[in-house]
């Protein structure tokens, strides 16, 4: 990936949903929920759909 995403960082999907970036594999990522719960992300939707990274630096 280009380096927008990395571990810790809250991120907002499209649809609204949201966590913060727990793990990042070849194929998909996981996003930890305030409540817990993990979603679990194609990588494919970083590259295709809007997202708001809102701990990202640069």
């Amino acid at each position: 990936m280009d380096r927008s995403l990395t571990i810790g960082d809250y991120i907002q999907l499209e649809d609204g949903r949201a966590g913060t970036l727990r793990e990042l594999s070849i194929r998909s990522a996981t996003l930890e929920t305030y409540d817990g719960m993990d979603i679990m992300v194609p990588n494919e939707k970083f590259v295709t759909t809007s997202f708001t990274n809102w701990t990202h630096n640069n």
